[in-house]
């Protein structure tokens, strides 16, 4: 049993790293199932057997690029949401009140805030922004 769960949570960690590699937007469904030679649906039921899903592992990897992007001021929220793989920065907005419970130009001068006072930046600084 013990060597089943960690099968299960094998193919989450394999998405995470494909993911990691497919740049910015991370790679879609299809791809990544292609790329470990399995059926979308069977990767759809092994994710759902680690207790996770597709989403899940992409909205991890876009909330934690997002914090890396806004903290860059050069990039307007167009250009992040851009980078992060959405169509319309609207959307990426929608998915910064999920994570953060405030829009990208809020979480933005939080991490601004944060840096200058030496939190320090990245996921744990921005956990309560």
């Amino acid at each position: 049993m013990a060597e089943r769960l960690k099968g299960r949570r094998y193919t989450a960690a394999l998405v995470e790293e494909l993911m990691a590699s497919g740049g910015q937007g991370g790679r879609s469904l299809d791809e990544a199932a292609r790329r470990l030679a399995v059926s979308t649906r069977t990767l759809i039921r092994r994710l759902k057997e680690a207790g996770t899903s597709y989403r899940e592992l992409r909205d991890a990897h876009r909330r934690k690029l997002a914090i890396e992007l806004l903290s860059d001021t050069s990039l307007t929220a167009a250009e992040v949401a851009y980078r992060l793989g959405y169509e319309d920065a609207s959307n990426f907005g929608k998915a910064c009140q999920r994570w953060f419970g405030r829009a990208p130009s809020a979480v933005r001068r939080r991490l601004r805030e944060r840096s200058r006072r030496g939190c320090g930046r990245g996921e744990r600084a921005i956990r309560h922004v």
